[in-house]
């Protein structure tokens, strides 16, 4: 199970129309001015896109985003399962405040 997103707009835009991401607003508190929709930004629109080169290997068209918490997951594993999806989210929001 993953959290944090790296995708192709087409897959993004699959997973999205099932609900499957957690609007910026809920994620980080607020939808940056370079969102790209409710729910993604593109990675190199981000400064932490813009000032670690590693980023520019990704294709522009790289969204960033945050996936729902399952309930599959919370169910098998609870506590562990909550755990690892505070510790993404987390690092989500550190990624997204990240200034240069």
């Amino acid at each position: 199970e993953y959290s944090i997103c790296l995708l192709d707009p087409w897959l993004y835009e699959t997973v999205c129309e099932s609900g499957g991401f957690l609007p910026l607003t809920e994620a980080i508190g607020s939808k940056p001015e370079y969102a790209q929709d409710d729910y993604s930004v593109r990675l190199c629109d981000t400064p932490f896109g813009q000032y670690f080169t590693g980023a520019s290997a990704l294709p522009e068209e790289t969204l960033l985003c945050f996936r729902r918490q399952g309930t599959l997951d919370t169910m098998l594993n609870r506590k562990h399962a909550e755990k690892t999806y505070q510790n993404a989210m987390e690092l989500f929001r550190a990624v997204m405040a990240f200034d240069q």
